[in-house]
């Protein structure tokens, strides 16, 4: 059953509430007099609240803790205000479980705001528009690909943070093909097919780093053991070992790229390698840009799940 439009979260009025959230964050708090309550991000597809949980008896927050995970849907009694949710105990107000049956989960799982056919149409545009033949090729090896195409569009941008929604990575990806077309512009000595690919491949470990559990995202056993650069670096050269007569030298470029794409190793964002090549430092501050400007809009616009 899905949730009347009145019940979302963009919708809401203040004042008694009793309604259905999915849970993106907990942590105990103390308040000022030293008690302990329970703080829980909580929301659905259209926003998120913060819900505060204040009993006498601290053994309930940590009830509260331990009973409830990330993912779950809940139903919560309490006061709406304009700094979220109040859960006062005792009284009527609550926070219980939902089953399965009692909710449609796309009510609380996060996607893009944009079209997913339209962002797909411009990155497929600009591969028919590659010069390099064996570049070319290799787009086609991927987005020729059905099964990658339909995890591409649905696979999110990251757990937390930025672009942390269904379909997020294709959109990340987008708009760096947007901010793309600007750079080369007014630097035409950038090698810009060398560049295309590096955006639309950057983040190709994702697709084996993330999965949707519940209305959480969790990271795979791949994504924490090996981590989506070195994921995606190897895809990548899976990839390009299959094709007939693509150079030894345009495959080492390639890989340095998605290995590097998170900097300077000293900076400890994670790159496998510190980027020596013009193009593997506009690709880094791309991919930053675009992450940074998505987590302010989501901070500002009340989407920020964690």
């Amino acid at each position: 059953m899905h949730k009347p439009e009145e019940y979302f979260v963009r919708n809401l009025k203040h004042g008694s509430l009793e309604n259905l959230f999915a849970v993106y964050g907990m942590d105990v708090r103390v308040t000022k007099h030293g008690k302990k309550y329970a703080e829980l991000r909580v929301g659905d597809k259209t926003g998120v609240l913060t819900a505060r949980y204040f009993t006498d008896d601290e053994g309930e927050v940590d009830e509260i803790m331990s009973s409830y995970k990330v993912g779950e849907v809940i139903r919560i009694r309490g006061d709406l205000g304009d700094y979220g949710i109040t859960i006062k105990q005792p009284f009527t107000a609550s926070i219980t479980r939902c089953w399965e049956g009692e909710y449609e989960i796309s009510d609380f799982r996060a996607v893009t705001g944009n079209d997913v056919e339209e962002m797909l149409g411009v990155i497929k545009e600009n591969i028919r528009g590659l010069k390099n033949p064996h570049l070319k090729e290799l787009c086609g090896f991927f987005f020729n690909d059905e099964n990658f195409v339909k995890a591409f569009k649905s696979i999110p941008g990251a757990q937390s943070k930025h672009h942390n929604y269904e379909g997020g990575l294709l959109e990340h990806t987008y708009e760096m093909v947007r901010l793309w077309y600007v750079v080369c512009d007014l630097h035409k000595e950038l090698d810009k097919d060398l560049l295309f690919c590096g955006i639309i491949f950057h983040d190709l470990g994702k697709l084996r780093s993330y999965a949707f559990k519940g209305a959480s995202i969790e990271r795979t056993t791949e994504e924490e053991m090996i981590g989506h650069i070195v994921l995606g670096e190897k895809m990548m050269r899976g990839a390009m070992d299959k094709i007939d007569g693509f150079p030894e030298e345009l495959k080492s470029k390639l890989s340095h790229l998605i290995l590097s794409h998170h900097g300077e190793i000293r900076e400890g964002y994670g790159s496998a390698v510190s980027p020596k090549l013009p193009e593997a430092y506009v690709l880094f501050y791309l991919d930053y840009a675009g992450s940074q400007i998505n987590l302010v809009m989501q901070r500002y616009g009340g989407l920020e799940r964690g």
